[in-house]
Formats: structure tokens, C-alpha cells, sequence
């Protein structure tokens, strides 16, 4: 037979504790700081990051010449904003509400960042919050007209006139995710360096460089040497048709 007073304490305890976590739930850290970041503006800077053994992992050190960000992006697809859901065209086209980005939000948020900031250059980005309508995102940029920047041998490559808006070009960390990049099974979808540079000729192959036909060409009269391992080239032509012969 359970005696009463067990089971009353039982009871109690389970009370209690249905009373803590809801104590929890209404007043927990995290909801006080997700009511805190939504309180703020879409993109604002921060005096000091919200994960700093993340922010450290990403490039960030406490110095001058960096900057952090905190920008939110709303969850979710979004909508083809068409009259009443009409597109008035082929069937392929009628799609208006499950529409996919092919960028992250990761990537929109260093882009929005990025565009806010057009003198800074953005490093990295990485995740630190989210409820049911946003997603919370730290960028981490520096400046590159910064003395301590461009005096320093192991940041001034960022300085350079080419990494201007690399977040919109998928050349941070978190573009590099939405690109499709690697090697594999997995990665077969993905068009490599070699298959944007034949469209950018029209489609038409590209025929491997052979040196050896452009140093016989230039001062030598002799037969190539390297001949045989060059007759698959399309350069070969070059050989036969004159040159160290």
C-alpha cells in the first residue's frame, strides 16, 4: 500500500516543477535576448559579439579595424508577388507560393550587411539565434583603409581593390555552402571553373596549352623532344605544319 504523504509529496513535486518550467519558458535568457534583438533594427552594429569563441573562429580579433554586425532575416520561402496568384504564362511558370532562394540565409544576410556597409569588407558571418519568424545573424567586417589593417601582413589581402563585395559573389564561408562546391558523389550537379569557362566561348572545347609547340616555335629547329606526349593536343597541328621541321 503507497502511503499518502508519498504520494502528496510526489504531487508537490510535480508541481513545483510544472511551476519552474514555466517560470522558464516566460523569463528564460534566451527569450529575454530574442525579445531584445527583435526590439532592434534590421541591421545594427554591436559593441561586442554575441559568441565570441565563434566570432574568433571566423577571423574576428579585438582590434582595430573590426566591425560587427547583427542583422536579422526573415524565415522561410517567399511569395512570386503577382495579381491574385496569376502569372499568366506557360504552365512552368506558375509557381507563386513554395518558392526557393538559391541563396542562404546566411548569404542575404552578409549581402544586406555588405550593402549597408559599401566601405568595409565582409569576412564572415555565422549563426546565433532564431525563433519562429527570424534568423539572427553576426557578420564580421573590416575596414580597409584602417592603418592597423593595412599594416598588418596577415589581414591586408583584404585590402586588395579584388575582394570588394565578395559576400555577393559566394566567396565568404557562407557562400561557398550555397555554391555547391566540393568533390564526390555528392557534387556532380555542380559545374566546376572548366564548364563556365566553355560557355563563355560558346560551348566549344578548350584545347590544352602545350607549351613545348610555343618554345620549339620561338628558337628551335630541331625536332621536339616532347612530341609523343603531345600528339593528343590539338596543338600538335602547329608541329606538323612547319615548326622544327
Amino acid at each position: 500500500m503507497v502511503d499518502r504523504n508519498r504520494i502528496n509529496q510526489i504531487s508537490r513535486r510535480k508541481e513545483q516543477f510544472d511551476i519552474m518550467r514555466t517560470y522558464i519558458n516566460i523569463v528564460s535568457p534566451r527569450r529575454v535576448r530574442m525579445w531584445q534583438y527583435r526590439q532592434l533594427t534590421a541591421v545594427h552594429r554591436v559593441n561586442r559579439p554575441a559568441r565570441p569563441e565563434k566570432a574568433r573562429h571566423h577571423g574576428f580579433r579585438s582590434k582595430q579595424g573590426f566591425v560587427v554586425y547583427r542583422v536579422r532575416v526573415r524565415r522561410g520561402g517567399r511569395k512570386w508577388p503577382v495579381i491574385k496568384g496569376q502569372t499568366y504564362g506557360k504552365p512552368k511558370t506558375h509557381g507563386v507560393n513554395e518558392l526557393k532562394n538559391v541563396r542562404s540565409h546566411q548569404g542575404v544576410a552578409e549581402g544586406r550587411v555588405g550593402k549597408r556597409c559599401g566601405a568595409h569588407r565582409v569576412l564572415s558571418s555565422y549563426w546565433i539565434a532564431e525563433d519562429s519568424t527570424y534568423k539572427f545573424y553576426e557578420v564580421v567586417l573590416i575596414d580597409p583603409q584602417h592603418k592597423a589593417i593595412r599594416t598588418n601582413a596577415e589581414l591586408n589581402w583584404i585590402c586588395k581593390p579584388v575582394h570588394k563585395h565578395r559576400e555577393m559573389r559566394g566567396l565568404t564561408s557562407g557562400g561557398r555552402k550555397s555554391r555547391g562546391l566540393g568533390k564526390g558523389h555528392k557534387f556532380t550537379q555542380t559545374n566546376d571553373e572548366r564548364d563556365l569557362a566553355q560557355e563563355a566561348v560558346g560551348g566549344r572545347q578548350i584545347p590544352p596549352a602545350c607549351p613545348h609547340v610555343a618554345i620549339q616555335a620561338a628558337d628551335c629547329r630541331s625536332p621536339c623532344n616532347h612530341v609523343a606526349s603531345c600528339r593528343k593536343s590539338d596543338n600538335y597541328g602547329l608541329y606538323k605544319r612547319g615548326y622544327g621541321e
